[in-house]
């Protein structure tokens, strides 16, 4: 397969608009601090390890993952781009 260089202007119209983010670092590295920086609205949190203490102000939503069965549930709900299908 050959690779092909999209234009900015196709990328943001694939999007749709939408923006999907994971964001890993050190314990300390503001990771959820960052979460407040975000639109409440358009924001949907998945909470991996009960550290939304430091961001009771926020106003947006979130689904705590406490458990394996709460993980592999999102993943099944979690829209795939991969082509095998997985999970």
């Amino acid at each position: 397969m050959a690779l092909r260089i999209i234009s900015a202007d196709q990328r943001l119209a694939e999007a749709q608009g939408k923006t999907t983010m994971a964001i890993f670092g050190p314990s300390g590295a503001g990771k959820t601090s960052l979460l407040k920086t975000l639109p409440a609205a358009d924001t949907l949190c998945i909470d991996l390890e009960a550290g939304m203490k430091s961001v009771q102000g926020w106003t947006g939503d979130s689904i705590p993952v406490r458990t394996f069965a709460d993980a592999l549930d999102i993943a099944w709900r979690t829209p795939r781009t991969c082509s095998s299908g997985w999970p």
